[in-house]
Formats: C-alpha cells, sequence, structure tokens
C-alpha cells in the first residue's frame, strides 16, 4: 500500500498553508491492486502572539547590587525564565558576571506560543563596598535629584562612574558634607568615590527615574 499526503492544490506532500486560517489535509491510500481511498483532516492555523516587554531603566548591574525586578511583559500571563531568575526577579549574584539573556514566553490560548528577550550585563563588582564601610556615608540610596556625602573627615572629591568606568560627574572641595546635584544623571546603577585624606573609597549607588 502506498500513502500521498496533498492538501489538493498545492498537490502531493504533506503541506500546509500557511497564509490561509484552516487547510484540508488529505490523505491518499492506493492499494497494489489500483483500489484507493481518502481520508481527511481540517487543520487550523493560528497566528504566533506578539510577545513584548517594557525596557529595563538600566541593564548593566553589579553582581552585588542586589535583586532586580524585571519589567513588564506584554501580553501580561507570561513565564521568566533565564539564569539567576525566580518569578520576575533578577538576581545577579546567583547568575554571575556575564552577559545573560532573559526571556518572556508567553502562551496564548489556541497553545501558540512566542518569546521575547532581555540582555542583561552583569559585572563582578565584588570587594568595592568593603573599604567604604564606616568612613563615608551616602544618602539616599537609591538617589534622585540630590545625593548627600558625609565623612568623618574632609571630603577632598567625590566622582561618580557609570559601569563601564566612564567618569560621569566630579566635585572637589574640602568639606565633611556635600549636597550632590545630579539632575543630569541617567538612571541606572554607578559606582560613587569618594576622596579623604588622599584615599579613595568606593560603593555601589543607583539613580532612580
Amino acid at each position: 500500500v502506498s500513502y500521498f499526503w496533498s492538501t489538493g492544490a498545492m498537490g502531493a506532500g504533506p503541506h500546509v498553508d500557511t497564509a490561509a486560517t484552516s487547510t484540508v489535509i488529505i490523505l491518499t491510500a492506493m492499494g497494489d491492486n489500483g483500489c484507493a481511498d481518502k481520508d481527511s483532516r481540517i487543520v487550523t492555523i493560528y497566528e504566533l502572539p506578539v510577545v513584548t516587554t517594557d525596557s529595563l531603566p538600566n541593564d548593566t548591574v553589579c553582581n552585588n547590587s542586589g535583586f532586580l525586578i524585571l519589567p513588564a511583559g506584554n501580553p501580561s500571563g507570561g513565564v521568566f525564565s533565564g539564569p539567576g531568575v525566580a518569578g520576575n526577579v533578577f538576581d545577579p549574584l546567583v547568575a554571575g558576571a556575564a552577559d545573560h539573556m532573559v526571556y518572556y514566553t508567553y502562551t496564548d490560548s489556541n497553545g501558540c506560543s512566542a518569546a521575547d528577550t532581555i540582555e542583561i550585563y552583569v559585572l563582578n563588582c565584588t570587594g568595592i563596598n568593603e573599604q567604604f564601610e564606616n568612613t563615608s556615608t551616602i544618602y539616599p540610596n537609591p538617589f534622585g535629584e540630590y545625593i548627600e556625602v558625609s565623612s568623618a573627615s574632609k571630603i577632598s572629591e567625590i566622582n561618580l562612574y557609570d559601569l563601564s568606568g566612564k567618569l560621569v560627574l566630579s566635585q572637589k572641595g574640602s568639606s565633611t558634607l556635600y549636597s550632590v546635584p545630579c539632575h543630569n544623571i541617567l538612571p541606572g546603577s554607578y559606582i560613587i568615590e569618594i576622596v579623604t585624606n588622599g584615599l579613595p573609597t568606593r560603593t555601589t549607588v543607583i539613580k532612580f527615574k
């Protein structure tokens, strides 16, 4: 017995017209004696859902910067997956210092699935906070339009770097208390360097929107 698949207009072969919403698949059985029989099934074709995610305020974080809440996925009801992901939370310490892809996958009522991706860069910042403790204080963190920096010793310099090492803000003086304007700083994670007695100490800070 020989079997042949067809969709009529497209000829023999197990083809499905993906431009149509439904297609009739015909199976023809041909016996050695020349007798034939047919059966058919209707295959319904659904479009894949369009899946997107909102943008992250900052896609580069330190491995010790704490949990990162992942942005909303659209349509809602999907699932995040990837290294260091639990629910809608990304843990950079668990993921490790590397370039990571996080996936948001949504399955619609027809059982069709699609996904969008979020790329997150995790930098190894372990150790940069250790010298900062008990020497200087900053408030608030996360910060907004201003950041307050104070120290028991006079501060000669305050520098703010993005996570690529680029200097984005610098202030010099000779005081134990500073109110540093940050209006032009973009939201994201930064490293603040405070110089007292000629010695720099560093810690991570976050700028809100």
